[in-house]
């Protein structure tokens, strides 16, 4: 039997990675400038760290689920605080960067986590504690 999985995929951070959302406020902590953000209050989970995509695709290869088609929200667990993440970054590398809330909101739809498969992504902390110690 064929089967096809359809990865939905939000940013993927890891060594080398090309700039996202996460990468920019990391090198703005790691130059200790200041960091503008927005939507501060909400939960932060559409991250995922290349060694955990990879670490899927071995598991979909080698799992015996029995669909022909198979969608999955590829999101980290154990979402954050947008704000509660760039604390813990700044404190990580003891960086003096600032950040300024910004009133803004916007009209994002969070993805639930998938409940298809038997499989965890990160948490948002792990994957953002280890692109830290890949750059």
């Amino acid at each position: 039997m064929k089967k096809l999985y359809i990865l939905r995929l939000p940013a993927i951070i890891g060594k080398n990675s090309n700039s996202t959302f996460l990468v920019d406020v990391y090198k703005k902590i790691k130059n200790n400038t200041k960091i503008h953000i927005w939507n501060y209050h909400n939960s932060f989970n559409t991250i995922i760290h290349i060694d955990d995509l990879n670490r899927l695709i071995y598991y979909l290869i080698n799992s015996k689920i029995y669909k022909k088609l198979l969608i999955i929200d590829c999101l980290s667990t154990k979402p954050l605080l947008l704000l509660n993440l760039i604390k813990i970054m700044i404190k990580k590398i003891k960086s003096k960067s600032k950040i300024i809330l910004t009133c803004k909101e916007g009209l994002h739809n969070k993805p639930s986590l998938n409940k298809k498969i038997n499989y965890n992504f990160y948490s948002v902390k792990k994957a953002a504690l280890r692109l830290m110690d890949e750059y």
